[in-house]
């Protein structure tokens, strides 16, 4: 059974993969950028710009906050996992 799933999902991320990297080689940047971004929900801009600020450093601060007092281990797992990732964030940037 594992074997099957495994080749199912080989299989799907494949069929996938090949036109993305057909359509990357094949369009120049410009030309791919204008034609993806081509590709929207006007009310879609209104959602995502509000859920932008989801990832703000408020609300790591309150999820944190909340499992201090439900689990230490949660709380320390989720501090250790923000505070990686706002390092790495920055080193990157």
């Amino acid at each position: 059974m594992h074997h099957r799933a495994s080749r199912v999902f080989v299989l799907v991320a494949a069929a996938l993969a090949v036109p993305v990297t057909l359509a990357v080689l094949l369009t120049g940047q410009l030309e791919l950028h204008a034609s993806i971004n081509r590709v929207h929900a006007p009310w879609a801009d209104a959602l995502f710009a509000t859920g932008t600020h989801l990832a703000d450093g408020w609300v790591s601060v309150g999820i944190g906050l909340v499992l201090l007092f439900v689990r230490w281990r949660w709380f320390l797992l989720f501090a250790v996992g923000t505070v990686g990732s706002a390092l790495v964030a920055q080193l990157l940037k």
